[in-house]
């Protein structure tokens, strides 16, 4: 029994809590107020299931998960049941709790986890529930309107006899693929002549496995011969390869001998480029030396000439000093004299009387003479300077070459005898190494030691003793050529690939006659289990016609014992409605194609299209509460009627809540809980019910408020 329903962001409950208990309860609201989405809650919260497609139709928009917890009784023990899921429609929380001493206890969790469990609390499956403990709507009255074949095929689906049809269309499938099998295994259908077949051909393969072992001695002597063959052609080889490999090792050699070669070159031109070098400097130094020596002889003596040119030069400027003080001092008396006037008539210096004719006075002429004397001489002098500075610079210069010839040839450190006969050596050895040159570059272009041993004298010993191996190899390896090792290996890779090829043969023989050997008893193994399978589908083909079919024997005996059980059960049920009608009998009649409900009443037995519309409906739940009773086996103590008033009229209407009310208060088998889903407001006002839930969709989601009878 399910007491409680809690609702959070699940599809348009935004916050729903319903708490529901024992007892006649009913959901009512217009369409689409969220009534049966609590049907949906309940399935997801048991088994993670439900009718609405994708996980994510369950998350109500804009939410960003969903939660739903459901708690029920089950046979006198609280369990409680939460899941939660995101808007991608995964599960993030599956957990199963037990209430034990006041205080829920989790017992298991996660998805694979809680779902078996609780299947295992209410001995239904999801779609036993689905069939057995939700009546959809439209459902509830057609099982009394369906036609006899109709009905029968309704029954046969919800009491799972329609597994019966698959399973006999299933083992027809498991006999065409057990012939398929055997079909494509041997590419004969499964029959007696196959067998037969089987047991001929397993003969023929053991007489051609006899043959193969024949014919394997014959290549295993030819395999022995073409060892021996191959044997002396490796041999051969081994001694090939050895010559291919002196000739690798000849020509490692010969490139050694050119690398030494080139690199002697290379240093002979460096030395040659080093000679040249130091010949042109040294003989620039005897140039320079012959040119110091030519210098030191020319200028020997001129630094006592600019002594005495200097001491010269001296005396003339003290002279020019001299004359230079005197006439200034001639030119200050001359300008004395010039200013003197006569003092009556005579000299105002000695006083002695001077003519009246008188312009100058007699000194003053002197002076002046003295001074224009004087002032000549120191003319004289300054030429005669000028002329001394000038052969001063001559002399100065050559006293400075002299002065560096002589210092250069005290820095250089070398006579000039010694130096022309270094260079002499120096022009000797660049002859002997240009001839030794050439004689090294007649000898690589092309390579030629033997020419190399005719010149060794002007060859290193390395170089002799390497000319001479490449020598010796190339007379040893006079007459071979690559192409002879090819053809060995070629002679050496055919026997090989031959042998191989014979050897594959002996072992495709070997595997051959095996396999037909091993064919050959397959085949009488198989003609063996070939009887057998033969036997167990003409036993299946029984099976399907005897057991499964439709209107077989058995079939048709558990289809009579499940109508009278839910015949049983159902008019349990009708008793409890308080109607003339208090008993059902439900047939499988062959003469009408299907089945034929009998109403048994105080007068008898009845037609159902005598009965009145209450009593109709009355009929129809109670065989629906009896196919509920068989599928669930008795374990269910709840039922949920979704829109069970659609199509029916206002007189039914009230007559299915009115007689489902009186009948529960009577006790109606094991049932302790049954919820109405209804749009129909009007059918509440007589019936008796305990908990009436009034459902509103409003902006905010579903809204849902209890109403107090």
């Amino acid at each position: 029994m399910i007491e409680l329903v809690s609702l959070e962001d699940f599809i348009s409950h935004r916050k729903t809590s319903l708490e529901l208990g024992k007892g006649l309860i009913v959901f009512v609201g217009h369409n689409g107020a969220g009534k049966s989405s609590v049907i949906d809650a309940i399935t997801f919260a048991f088994f993670g299931k439900h009718t609405r497609g994708r996980n994510s139709n369950l998350v109500r928009y804009g939410a960003s998960r969903a939660n739903i917890t459901v708690e029920l009784d089950v046979r006198g023990k609280r369990f409680r049941i939460s899941r939660s899921l995101s808007t991608l429609g995964r599960q993030h929380l599956a957990e199963l709790y037990e209430l034990r001493d006041g205080k829920f206890i989790r017992i298991s969790s996660g998805a694979t986890n809680v779902s078996p469990m609780v299947e295992k609390l209410l001995g239904v499956s999801f779609d036993e529930l689905i069939l057995a403990g939700i009546i959809r709507q439209g459902e509830l009255e057609a099982i009394i309107n369906l036609s006899a074949a109709e009905a029968r095929e309704r029954i046969d689906r919800l009491v799972g006899f329609e597994t019966f049809e698959y399973a006999y269309k299933l083992l027809n499938e498991v006999s065409k693929k057990l012939k398929s099998y055997w079909t494509t295994i041997l590419g004969y259908e499964p029959s007696n002549a196959t067998v037969n077949k089987l047991k001929q051909d397993a003969l023929i393969l053991k007489s051609q496995s006899e043959k193969e072992l024949k014919e394997i001695k014959n290549l295993e002597k030819k395999y022995t011969v073409l060892v021996d063959e191959l044997k002396k052609a490796e041999e051969e080889l081994e001694k090939m390869k050895e010559k291919q490999t002196k000739l690798l090792e000849l020509k490692q050699l010969e490139k050694l001998l050119k690398t030494m070669i080139e690199q002697r070159l290379y240093e002979l031109r460096n030395r040659v480029h080093e000679l040249s070098t130091r010949l042109r400097e040294r003989r620039k130094i005897l140039n320079n030396i012959t040119e110091a020596l030519k210098i030191s002889e020319k200028f020997k003596g001129s630094d006592e000439t600019l002594r005495k040119l200097q001491e010269e030069l001296e005396n003339i400027r003290q002279r020019i000093e001299k004359s230079i003080r005197q006439l200034g001092e001639l030119q200050g008396l001359v300008r004395c004299i010039s200013e003197l006037k006569p003092v009556d008539g005579k000299c105002p210096l000695c006083g002695s009387p001077l003519p009246s004719n008188l312009k100058e006075f007699p000194l003053a002429n002197k002076y002046k003479e003295e001074f224009q004397i004087l002032r000549s001489l120191v003319t004289g002098l300054k030429e005669k300077e000028e002329r001394i500075k000038k052969e001063l610079s001559i002399a100065q210069q050559r006293a400075l070459q002299y002065i560096r010839s002589q210092e250069f040839l005290s820095r250089i450190g070398i006579s000039r005898d010694e130096l022309i006969k270094e260079i002499s050596g120096i022009e000797k050895e660049l002859q002997e190494l240009r001839i030794k040159n050439e004689i090294y570059q007649k000898s690589i272009q092309p390579l030629d030691p033997n020419s190399i041993l005719k010149l060794k004298s002007y060859f290193d010993k390395g170089i002799v003793q390497l000319a001479d191996k490449i020598m010796k190899y190339r007379n040893e390896l006079k007459g071979f050529s690559h192409s002879d090792l090819v053809r060995a290996e070629e002679k050496v890779k055919k026997l090989r690939k031959d042998i191989e090829n014979l050897k594959a043969r002996v072992e495709a023989l070997k595997r051959l006659s095996e396999e037909h050997q091993k064919t050959a008893d397959n085949y009488r193994k198989l003609a063996e289990r070939m009887e057998k399978v033969v036997k167990a589908l003409s036993k299946i083909e029984e099976i399907r016609e005897k057991v499964l079919a439709k209107h077989s024997r058995v079939l048709t005996s558990l289809r009579r014992l499940v109508l009278r059980e839910i015949s049983k059960r159902a008019s349990e049920y009708l008793k409890a409605f308080d109607l003339p009608v208090f008993g059902i009998e439900i047939l499988d009649e062959p003469r009408i194609g299907g089945l034929e409900i009998r109403i048994i009443s105080e007068d008898g037995i009845r037609d159902i299209q005598t009965l009145s519309g209450g009593e109709r409906i009355a009929v129809a739940l109670a065989i629906r509460l009896g196919i509920a009773h068989v599928i669930s086996r008795g374990k269910l103590d709840f039922i949920i009627l979704d829109e069970p008033t659609t199509h029916l009229d206002y007189d039914r209407r009230r007559a299915l809540l009115r007689v489902i009310s009186n009948a529960f208060r009577k006790g109606i088998g094991p049932l302790r809980q049954v919820i109405i889903i209804t749009h129909d407001e009007e059918i509440l006002e007589e019936a008796d019910i305990d908990k009436i839930f009034k459902f509103k969709l409003t902006s905010e989601g579903t809204k849902v408020e209890l109403i107090s009878k």
